[in-house]
């Protein structure tokens, strides 16, 4: 019975052992566990903190990319309407010229009409001038062949030039209207009788001057 007891002792010396090294290894897991717990609280704390300022990192450059668009947006609205104003000023600098470059056209055709006017009024006065030069001539040649006592003496040169202008004023006179008559309104551009005639006449003012010069 002894040896019977001592067996069973040592069966439960050996059990005990067994267990207490179970006991052991399963204190260990747990320690491992725990410390595995441990780690993984502190890796989702560090997880959560960086997603956290992540986040705070993103909203910030969002704010400021927002801000950045509304600035460029703001700067180019800024631009059109200092282009615009400055259109604005060019339209009605270059509205104001217009209207002076007009009112100057006008002036320029009321002047131009002016001068036609005149030009036209001294055409019929040269006109009657010459008609009257002509009729003068005939009349001192009829009286000389009849009388033969008129004689024409230092001037004579003088009354051929003057003759001859006025000869040559209504002869171009008489072409330029068959020219009107015969074109109208597409009458061609030509040189005016005194341009035409200019050299007669400074000869005649200079033969004027040269005998009222002598006198």
């Amino acid at each position: 019975r002894m040896r019977c007891l001592e067996e069973q002792c040592a069966s439960n010396i050996a059990t005990a052992k067994v267990l207490i090294n179970e006991l052991d290894f399963s204190q260990a897991q747990e320690e491992e566990l725990v410390h595995e717990k441990k780690m993984n609280r502190k890796i989702m704390e560090s997880l959560m903190k960086q997603i956290t300022e992540d986040k705070r990192v993103n909203e910030i450059k969002e704010r400021d990319m927002i801000k950045d668009v509304i600035q460029s947006v703001k700067e180019e609205i800024e631009d059109e309407r200092r282009l615009r104003k400055s259109s604005e000023s060019r339209y009605q600098s270059l509205a104001r010229e217009l209207s002076e470059v007009k009112s100057l056209f006008r002036c320029s055709l009321r002047d131009l009409e002016r001068e036609k006017k005149t030009s036209i009024l001294l055409e019929n006065l040269c006109d009657d001038f010459a008609k009257g030069v002509r009729d003068y001539e005939h009349e001192v040649r009829s009286v000389t062949h009849n009388a033969n006592k008129y004689h024409i003496k230092d001037d004579s040169s003088l009354d051929r030039l003057i003759l001859h202008i006025s000869e040559a004023w209504l002869d171009e006179r008489t072409q330029m209207k068959l020219l009107h008559d015969s074109c109208g309104n597409n009458l061609p551009q030509t040189h005016s009788i005194v341009d035409k005639l200019h050299v007669d006449i400074e000869t005649f003012l200079r033969a004027k001057k040269s005998i009222d010069s002598s006198k």
